[in-house]
């Protein structure tokens, strides 16, 4: 199992300070404390907001304007998503590319 311990946990309730069990990729606890058993792999937390199952509201992937260019295009952006970032992504996509 894993545990995210002592951070600012944000929940649908609000935020706590807590700890976050997960197993086989699922959360199966979220609680103020969980006690660590022996070949748990513990993650310090403390001072840190954890946002479990976070959802990213707002991704641009292969945009350039008067002002900026995304770093991404829609493959590496959502492999660096898997490797830890929301769980979800809403990607705000192009029309046409010869439109925009």
């Amino acid at each position: 199992m894993i545990l995210i311990e002592q951070g600012y946990l944000v929940l649908p309730t609000g935020v706590m300070q807590g700890t976050i069990a997960i197993e086989n990729d699922t959360i199966v606890e979220v609680a103020p404390h969980i006690e660590a058993k022996p070949g748990d792999v513990r993650i310090d937390a403390k001072g840190r907001y954890v946002l479990p199952g976070g959802i990213d509201t707002h991704t641009h992937f292969e945009m350039t304007n008067a002002f900026a260019t995304t770093a991404d295009d829609f493959e590496s952006g959502t492999k660096a998503a898997i490797m830890g970032g929301p769980r979800r992504l809403l990607i705000l996509h192009r029309l046409l590319k010869n439109l925009c």
